[in-house]
């Protein structure tokens, strides 16, 4: 433990639970810290409960020599679940690219009863997970330089529109697609409507730095 820092065991606490429309508590218990420093307490949220993002804290109350003092705190979104209005599919995506190639493909985003979500914002990221295996019977053999290290994070995002018909055009840039060794890409796509709901969805897809590789 760094020099100065210590258990907490001062006796009482209170966990407050803030909500998103007032700086009163919507709960509050009160509790003491065990000898570990660790706090416990159960805050009820009823169910009509208002939407929105609260916050926890922990505070220790005020006394004749103090104010009280806010020793943590962190926050949580209540939100209510609702089904899927609409899909977001992709339309021609490749299951496997060469380095430098460009990567396009169409993002599609239908509402379930058949007409195009018109208009729905658009975002997506481009993301590289980790080095993709080759077939199990090259599994003993290399295919890469030994510095071949592969990366992991986002290569590009971007943001955009679908349109009248619900389609989106999406071309990263060749720039990022560059690979020394066989890499696993993922391209996650968001798209929210005009009444605020969001449906998400991604494809996979292996990147492969040349035709041949020895």
């Amino acid at each position: 433990m760094p020099r100065g820092v210590g258990l907490y065991a001062r006796g009482q606490l209170e966990v407050r639970l803030l909500g998103p429309a007032s700086p009163l508590p919507v709960a509050t218990v009160t509790t003491s810290a065990t000898r570990w420093g660790s706090v416990s307490a159960e805050l009820p949220l009823g169910t009509g409960a208002a939407l929105g993002r609260y916050t926890v804290q922990v505070v220790e109350p005020a006394t004749a020599e103090r104010d009280e003092r806010v020793l943590g705190s962190t926050s949580l979104r209540v939100a209510t679940f609702r089904e899927p209005t609409f899909r977001v599919d992709f339309g021609d995506a490749p299951a496997e690219l060469l380095a430098g190639e460009p990567l396009a493909l169409d993002v599609h985003g239908t509402y379930l009863f058949g007409a195009p979500v018109a208009e729905g914002a658009v975002r997506w990221s481009l993301i590289r997970e980790m080095a993709a295996p080759h077939p199990g019977r090259w599994s003993e053999l290399t295919f890469a330089p030994a510095d071949g290290y592969v990366s992991h994070g986002t290569v590009q995002a971007g943001e955009g529109r679908l349109d009248d018909a619900g389609v989106l055009h999406i071309e990263p840039a060749p720039s990022g697609l560059e690979a020394r060794r066989r890499e696993r890409l993922v391209l996650e796509v968001e798209v929210r409507d005009r009444t605020g709901q969001s449906t998400a969805a991604h494809h996979r897809l292996r990147l492969r730095p040349a035709a041949y590789e020895v």
